[in-house]
């Protein structure tokens, strides 16, 4: 990760090293977040931005 070039970094990384499978909590969790984000109005804050 650290040294992937600049740019070319995920977002999110997802770490397991309990192996509890919480990567597949995530992409559950994932669209259930942006729904309520944007009902809540701030669904913006779904996408990146630079030189903010």
């Amino acid at each position: 990760m650290v040294t992937t070039e600049h740019g070319k970094r995920p977002f999110r990384v997802d770490a397991d090293p309990a192996g509890d499978r919480s990567e597949e909590v995530s992409v559950v969790v994932g669209p259930i977040r942006a729904e309520f984000l944007t009902r809540i109005g701030i669904d913006d804050r779904l996408t990146l931005r630079s030189g903010v």
